[in-house]
């Protein structure tokens, strides 16, 4: 839920740009953050891709399947065993941070809510606080269903809801497991592997839930769950104030311990951008590269997938041609909740920003955006939801200044503020929520050796320091992102460098847990079925 993105370029004789990251959801990244530096020419020609819906809350989807009308979500994290869960089983992750840190948290979040349409018997299930807004949309449709005449009974001893465990034989946590999934009338409403639907639900009783914003499983694409609905998140549920991350239970270290991956990218080619960000949406931050495809300008996106412990790849996508020299960035622009290309140029006399759309691979683009941030040479471009209403938000710094600009259309500032003169030239920036309020804040790493973190809050209009210390960080020239390794909801520090390494600093206190422990909560792992493949983006 975390969305996490940063971006650098490879040429040679160059040292790459520095860039930067996002968070993984602000509460969450969720929500998601990149960076980069450029001079270039914009290419303005189309076709181009219709725009957006507006998103009906902040960006953090849950949304269990593509067959539910949108992009799927973040999904749940690896558990320590298969099957059902003690209470005092660590979440780690965007799950961790939204739901809580283990599941006695869960059950002191739990709500009974008794359910209408059950004839003389009461029937209740166990909520997530966090989902009852949309509980109680889907209940006040059912109610007006119910006066307008139209009436199906919800049988006690056929329903369920709150079971901490895993999907078991596999070992991710079930959407039943954190209080946010009702099976209503399993015996008349079966689960089927073969994806042949068998339901006596009638349409406008669905039509309630999923109007709620809930995703049903009799929609699902492959296999068919008809008695399930799960809820999709904030982002679906109209006017949902999106809370603070629940606080990590590790103790804040200064980004000494780093831990070191080879990636499935291997060195990169003259011409790269070298980007971090969250695709395959298990709330890890992937590497990916983007460079040079074709000869009209279209760019290859390579992507090494941590679910795979960073050496498997998802297959090469390419995008629509590129302007020459273009910053480019990863972080979602279209309010879908997931990772889209920022094509951003600043060769004119305003900044322009073109989209190239997770939804289609990354090979349609939105129309090009001009923003209201007057161009100029050395400008750092971020991007990430600053104001949480579901949109990334273009961030622009130029020396001694930092400006927010509201998404889709970057045309409103949000934010202007001076930046501290240390922070100059050779400073790398980042975004993410580094004191837990669910608002991105801005990281700043100076060029010493070792670096010197510097970082300014999001709440204050990024006036005031919520972190200043010396890392160990030392020796990094591709990409500076910030992200959560180890899924205990503190920040960690990543540089994804040309040779295809992944170096991350963590910012919690791990002692000497493995590296293996660390990952495993998105990592699939020999004992774990292969079956997340999908998760890559692909062209409609």
């Amino acid at each position: 839920m975390v969305i996490l993105v940063a971006g650098s370029s490879c040429a040679p004789g160059r040292e790459g740009a520095a860039p930067s990251s996002s968070w993984a959801p602000p509460g969450s990244t969720s929500t998601s953050a990149a960076a980069a530096t450029t001079t270039g020419a914009f290419r303005p020609d189309g076709p181009f891709v219709p725009e957006p819906d507006p998103p009906l809350g902040p960006a953090l989807s849950f949304n269990e399947s593509a067959g539910c009308g949108a992009a799927q979500g973040g999904r749940g994290p690896y558990a320590s065993v298969v099957g059902d869960l003690a209470d005092d089983e660590a979440i780690r992750g965007p799950w961790g941070g939204f739901f809580g840190r283990d599941f006695a948290e869960i059950r002191r979040r739990l709500v009974e809510v008794a359910l209408p349409m059950t004839g003389d018997e009461e029937v209740t299930v166990w909520v997530h606080e966090a989902a009852l807004p949309a509980l109680r949309q889907a209940m006040a449709n059912l109610a007006r269903e119910e006066a307008a005449g139209n009436y199906y009974e919800i049988r006690a001893g056929d329903v369920s809801s709150f079971r901490p465990g895993t999907v078991a034989p596999k070992q991710y946590l079930s959407f039943h497991a954190v209080g946010i999934a009702i099976d209503i009338n399993t015996s008349t409403n079966p689960y089927r592997g073969d994806n042949v639907l068998v339901t006596d639900l009638p349409e406008w009783f669905v039509k309630a839930w999923t109007d709620a914003g809930w995703c049903w499983g009799g929609d699902w694409q492959t296999i068919k769950d008809p008695m399930h609905f799960s809820w999709q998140g904030p982002l679906y549920t109209e006017g949902y104030h999106l809370p603070s991350p629940a606080p990590p239970r590790t103790e804040p270290s200064p980004f000494r311990r780093s831990v070191t991956f080879p990636t499935a990218l291997g060195p990169a080619p003259d011409g790269s951008h070298l980007l971090l960000a969250d695709v395959d949406r298990d709330g890890a931050p992937d590497p990916v590269r983007v460079h040079p495809w074709t000869a009209a300008g279209n760019a290859g996106v390579e992507i090494a997938q941590a679910i795979y412990a960073f050496a498997g790849n998802c297959t090469p996508l390419v995008t629509a041609p590129l302007a020459t020299g273009a910053a480019l960035m990863m972080a979602d622009a279209d309010g879908d909740a997931r990772p889209d290309l920022w094509e951003t140029d600043a060769s004119g006399e305003r900044v322009m920003v073109t989209i190239h759309t997770h939804a289609s691979g990354y090979s349609q683009r939105l129309r090009p955006r001009e923003t209201g941030n007057p161009a100029g040479e050395g400008a750092v471009f971020l991007a990430g939801d600053h104001d949480r209403d579901g949109f990334g938000d273009l961030f622009v710094i130029a020396p001694g200044r930092l400006q927010v600009w509201a998404g889709p259309l970057f045309d409103a500032l949000l934010v202007q503020a001076d930046l501290p003169a240390e922070a100059g030239e050779g400073w790398r920036f980042a975004l993410w929520d580094q004191d837990f309020d669910g608002i991105l804040d801005l990281f700043a790493l100076s060029p010493d050796a070792p670096a010197r973190l510097l970082v300014l809050g999001g709440a204050s209009g990024f006036t005031e320091a919520v972190a200043d210390v010396i890392t160990a960080a030392t020796g990094h020239d591709g990409t500076f992102a910030v992200g959560d390794l180890d899924g205990d909801g503190r920040s960690d520090l990543y540089f994804l460098d040309p040779d295809g390494s992944l170096t991350v600093y963590l910012g919690g206190e791990r002692g000497d847990t493995p590296v293996a422990d660390l990952t495993s909560w998105f990592v699939e792992g020999d004992d774990q079925p292969t079956t997340r493949q999908e998760a890559c983006p692909v062209v409609p």
